[in-house]
């Protein structure tokens, strides 16, 4: 799912009004909203993972002493603030 949709998602789960309906003018606005809001965010950065270390696809190496890097709570990637994508050099 792209940062647009989780946006988008996000905004109709909370601007919902008592009978359960969305307020008008806001839901016409959600996509455009999503869209300005997404282009705020740096895209997603690939670390490829080889036999001890991971490249990250802005051109960084990290070495993890165990496992990677969902296992050791990386999410965002500290050199450019991408969302990591793993990946294995042998599925590539």
């Amino acid at each position: 799912m792209s940062t647009q949709d989780r946006i988008e998602r996000t905004f109709k789960q909370h601007i919902r009004v008592n009978d359960g309906g969305y307020f008008a003018p806001f839901v016409t606005g959600i996509p455009e909203a999503a869209r300005a809001i997404a282009a705020l965010f740096p895209p997603p950065c690939a670390w490829v993972r080889y036999d001890d270390y991971h490249r990250s696809a802005c051109g960084h190496v990290f070495e993890f002493a165990v496992g990677g890097p969902r296992d050791n709570d990386f999410v965002i990637c500290p050199y450019c603030g991408g969302e990591i994508e793993e990946q294995d050099a042998n599925q590539r």
